[in-house]
């Protein structure tokens, strides 16, 4: 979905306009439609519908059944106060949809994020436009925009592991974040919340397993089904882990559904029995692929853009495979698990028995919490039981963001996250529920980026509003229930999972596949970090980029996975350096 919509609310129209049109279709943009202060601009693979005589929906918007909204009977009149419009929007809908409403007289325009954040969203204002847009390119390539790397923010990410917030990567170019809304009126701009977390947690939780496990189901079905009912063709990432298979028995016997499975090399990465039997089950055909740590290219540059780092570099190879049988099949989307180990609570930590304490108190369902995570986790009751209260003690202090400060130079180095709006309002949150949460705003690093985007948009359904609701209603213990992993998505999905995705205890990983290419290009990744722009800027600490190259490789050490981090941002940086001139 690649689309850019010039606004002036509250202006005259830029003298500049008619250049600029003449130009995007000079780029296979069209005007797509228009308004009194605004103009859409989209390469036609996007559903576009009007919104009354001044607004209009981005992708799709659905009501709480998953029938899809008729437009023609929900439009808000001008004028309509932003808070109610953001109110029928949380309640009544949902989808993966941008929704631009028109104040009014045109004096200003608003534009609602949907929660899932399917349709990415960015803004920036340039030759006297605010402009809104899917990501850099159309603007770069119209003239819009000269491009201007923010290293901070770049030292930001590194440090935290692509934490997001409203920042990106480029100055002046800011993210409209999941449940926001983005109000221009003239020269002012104001960005408010119209759906957080903390909204959802004030409703009465689930208190059975089987009730949260129902409501689970239902979301999903409802997800999917949607989202799958407007898309002419399929392409579904299946591992064979429990994530993605759930995503594909929600699937199950849809036409022109296509399941992709890679493979590594290695026993710990190689899922493809347990995809054949999910396949199977669901009725499609499944193409393999085994991948090869040689066709990382740790210089390969990505294009210039997304207007922060985001692509991964040693998944290249996984991108390429999905892009090619998108291609082959002309596929409209790609489905996936992605965010499913985060959205499910999938956690080896004695947090969700510290929420039962602080929710029940020292009684049964303390103990029985206590137990399950021991089961889980392999630890003994007593030593899950001292996990517990001490992160009780702990309270929210428990809580330090992960990522590789050390390897930005001092000066760089920020003090603290930046401040993510569905962080908000959780004052009084549990630590096992802070964590949870923390874990789902992650999801949405990871779902952008991919070059695979290129041919067809990636839905990850599992972080769509109705799944997140459902999820956030369920208590932290109850994703560990009889010493299972996930246990409500588990128990959602049991009469439909095959028995050994049902049962099964372990983690597919490529761990070893990641570890080969690096071992293969530690000379490779040097160079690329001390010729680059971070070192040449001085963003990065070259003493402990060099001291991590240097030691002996441990599987499950985190730090080689922060050097290979830093490779994806440096990479990007190139991109957009070369882009600047």
């Amino acid at each position: 979905m690649a689309y850019l919509i010039l606004t002036w609310p509250g202006r005259p129209r830029p003298g500049s306009y008619d250049a600029i049109l003449a130009k995007a279709s000079d780029q296979g943009l069209v005007v797509a439609h228009s308004g009194r202060c605004w103009t859409l601009l989209a390469d036609g693979r996007e559903r576009v519908g009007a919104l009354g005589n001044e607004g209009l929906v981005l992708g799709d918007l659905f009501r709480r059944d998953g029938h899809r909204a008729g437009l023609d009977r929900i439009g808000w009149p001008p004028g309509t106060a932003v808070e109610a419009i953001g109110r029928d929007l949380a309640r009544e809908f949902w989808g993966r949809y941008l929704v631009l409403a028109a104040g009014e007289d045109g004096g200003d325009l608003r534009f609602f994020r949907d929660p899932s954040g399917g349709v990415p969203c960015l803004h920036a204002r340039s030759d006297g436009y605010d402009v809104v847009a899917s990501d850099m390119a159309a603007s770069l390539g119209l003239g819009l925009f000269q491009p201007e790397i923010d290293w901070a923010y770049v030292a930001h990410h590194v440090a935290y592991n692509g934490a997001r917030s409203q920042r990106t990567g480029l100055v002046g170019v800011n993210e409209l974040l999941p449940g926001q809304v983005l109000v221009v009126s003239g020269q002012n701009v104001e960005i408010t919340s119209y759906w957080r977390p903390a909204d959802v947690l004030r409703h009465k939780p689930f208190s059975e397993p089987r009730q949260a496990a129902e409501a689970l189901f239902s979301a999903i079905e409802r997800t999917v089904g949607a989202l799958a009912g407007v898309e002419s063709s399929i392409v579904i990432e299946l591992s064979g882990g429990m994530d993605s298979s759930i995503i594909a028995m929600a699937l199950r016997r849809r036409a022109r559904t296509f399941a992709v499975n890679c493979a590594t090399q290695g026993p710990e990465g190689d899922e493809r029995r347990y995809a054949r039997q999910v396949a199977d089950a669901a009725g499609f055909p499944l193409t393999e692929h085994e991948l090869n740590p040689a066709d990382i290219d740790f210089t390969r540059l990505p294009a210039p853009w997304m207007a922060r780092p985001g692509r991964t570099t040693v998944l290249q190879s996984v991108d390429a495979v999905f892009g090619e049988e998108g291609r082959r099949v002309a596929a409209s989307a790609f489905f996936n698990g992605t965010g499913g180990d985060s959205i499910f609570f999938y956690t080896q930590s004695a947090a969700p028995a510290t929420d039962r304490l602080f929710a029940e108190g020292p009684g049964m369902g303390f103990f029985e919490t206590v137990g399950d995570v021991a089961d889980l986790t392999g630890a003994s009751v007593w030593r899950a039981g001292y996990a517990a209260i001490k992160l009780a003690l702990k309270g929210r202090s428990a809580y330090q963001p992960s990522g590789h400060p050390e390897l930005i130079a001092e000066r760089y180095r920020p003090d603290e996250p930046e401040p993510h709006p569905w962080l908000e309002g959780l004052e009084k949150a549990s630590p096992g529920r802070l964590r949870h949460i923390r874990g789902i705003v992650a999801v949405h690093g990871h779902v952008d980026g991919h070059d695979r985007n290129q041919v067809a948009p990636v839905i990850a359904a599992h972080a769509g509003q109705l799944v997140l609701e459902a999820v956030l209603k369920t208590p932290t213990w109850m994703w560990v229930a009889q010493g299972r992993d996930r246990a409500i998505a588990r128990e959602a999905y049991a009469g439909l999972l095959p028995r050994d995705i049902y049962n099964r205890r372990s983690k597919g990983r490529i761990n070893r596949f990641i570890t080969e290419a690096y071992e293969a290009n530690r000379s490779v990744i040097r160079t690329v970090l001390h010729d680059g722009v971070l070192a040449r800027h001085g963003v990065i600490n070259l003493t402990a980029v060099d001291k991590i190259l240097a030691a002996p490789l441990v599987l499950d050490d985190t730090a080689f996975m922060g050097l290979i981090r830093l490779v994806d941002v440096e990479l990007w940086a190139q991109g957009w350096t070369r882009a600047i001139a």
